[in-house]
């Protein structure tokens, strides 16, 4: 495993005195009060690193090769590592989304100076889940023929495709029909599962394995210890960290969840998201890229007049181009759903997918702001219903919004004491969340919701020792 993507107590040395490396723009975030400036985060491999192990080097070409013939990460010794700087935005661009879009495939040569010295200009991590020092860098674009390539070694585009049929045949083969959901407390991240049975919280699929990293490591509970006792079904529902992070193992142990079968999105990436899919096949695991229009609405048909409708958000950024998925109760005296949507926004994928009333929604994107122009959904009319924030206590982004929490309120939803404290209590009304922003305090526990109220929790799990505890329903 690539020390990067470890689960560490400590942060890993490395030399980085006048150091070279190739980076691109993984995310960018606002920043409260300085409208014209923003924090973005960049993902980096040392140049060194990269001839030594790249795909493409001098002779020794293998970026045509499929991902899933590879015996070993050729990664896996590389050298590489994150940069958070504060950015200027020009006024040309109307929105973070298009500054992000405008640079998402481009490449920069950076030169690090001075790591650990407190007059640096950026921080950096040379782990997910570490804390960062402060550093000095610059950075100058890489000549385009050089981008062409370095998106070229980083791509899936040699990964094994699953089309939308496929994927329909494999999520019935997963799940006789989900009678619970379960959102997990991974910190500001987001993890949810599907489980049928009701003698213990044994997930069929998973749909994220996320964990809260980088600046907001600090949310995230001591130990995730996921169930992988029925060998679910992995679906993420983009390439973020904070939705995959969770599948990284601790410190010497390994991760079963990297011996699952995954299908991912695909997106534009990079060295820490390319490694991370080749740690999945070392360890025996399957990643499948889905192979479907923008647009198209598959459906995997269950047992007891169920169905998982499932489509791709039809935005551009990979939070809006990611999985989405519905749950579907297909009784017509009661058609319900759980929503499923990663970080896209409803703009995206509500009014093609047009889904029945919910029973239960996992809110975008940890509680962002909503886009103006998208609807929300709509709750079922019974008294049970349940608005999922799941999101870390005290993150750097302020989740959840009370812009929000009031489009929420707006379509239906019963917020409760929300509508004056976004995220002030873990429970409210019809709003349940993996954390509490208004007290301190650790571990919080996940959501466990049924199609109607639940009176007791499910067992922890019927064959491991995962600790995945779901207390709030």
């Amino acid at each position: 495993m690539n020390r990067f993507l470890e689960q560490l107590d400590d942060t890993p040395p490395f030399d980085f005195s006048n150091y070279l490396a190739y980076g691109k723009i993984d995310d960018i975030e606002a920043i409260p009060g300085e409208p014209s400036f923003a924090m973005a985060w960049f993902n980096l491999i040392a140049i060194n690193s990269l001839y030594k192990c790249g795909l493409q080097r001098k002779h020794h070409v293998q970026v045509h090769r499929e991902l899933a013939s590879f015996d070993e990460n050729p990664y896996e010794e590389a050298v590489i590592f994150r940069i958070e700087i504060k950015l200027h935005v020009s006024r040309e661009y109307s929105s973070l989304d298009e500054f992000l879009l405008s640079h998402q495939d481009k490449w920069y040569i950076f030169k690090v100076r001075d790591p650990g010295k407190q007059n640096g200009n950026s921080r950096l991590y040379t782990n997910l889940f570490t804390t960062s020092i402060p550093s000095q860098v610059r950075f100058d674009p890489v000549d385009p023929d050089h981008q062409k390539m370095l998106n070229r070694e980083f791509s899936l585009d040699t990964a094994e495709k699953i089309n939308m049929v496929e994927l329909q045949h494999l999520i019935a083969q997963s799940t006789p029909g989900p009678q619970f959901l379960a959102a997990y407390d991974v910190g500001q991240g987001n993890s949810n599962a599907l489980i049928s049975d009701s003698g213990g919280a044994c997930p069929d699929i998973y749909f994220d394995v996320g964990a809260a990293v980088g600046p907001n490591k600090s949310s995230k509970p001591g130990l995730i210890d996921f169930c992988f006792s029925k060998q679910p079904l992995i679906i993420m529902s983009h390439w973020d960290h904070d939705h995959w992070a969770g599948a990284c193992p601790k410190e010497n142990k390994d991760s079963d969840a990297l011996k699952m079968n995954w299908i991912v999105t695909n997106q534009i990436l990079d060295p820490i998201h390319k490694t991370f899919a080749m740690e999945v096949i070392n360890k025996k695991g399957r990643i499948r890229v889905l192979d479907m229009p923008v647009g198209d609405i598959g459906q995997a048909v269950l047992n007891n007049k169920m169905s998982i409708r499932f489509t791709l958000g039809n935005g551009r950024t990979r939070n809006d181009s990611g999985i989405v998925l519905s749950i579907e109760n297909n009784d017509p005296d009661f058609p319900a759903c759980w929503l499923l949507t990663g970080d896209c926004d409803y703009k995206y994928f509500l009014d093609k997918l047009k889904p029945p009333p919910a029973v239960a929604v996992i809110a975008p994107h940890h509680g962002a702001n909503l886009k103006a122009t998208g609807t929300v959904p709509i709750p079922v009319q019974s008294g049970y219903r349940r608005l999922v924030y799941s999101f870390g206590r005290g993150n750097k982004y302020r989740h959840p919004t009370p812009k929000s929490v009031e489009r929420h309120k707006n379509a239906g939803w019963d917020v409760g004491t929300w509508s004056t404290a976004p995220g002030g209590c873990v429970k409210t009304a019809d709003i349940c969340a993996t954390a509490d922003n208004a007290v301190t305090g650790s571990y919080r526990g996940g959501v466990l919701i049924g199609w109607e109220a639940l009176t007791s929790p499910l067992p922890n799990c019927l064959g491991c020792s995962c600790n995945t505890t779901l207390v709030n329903h």
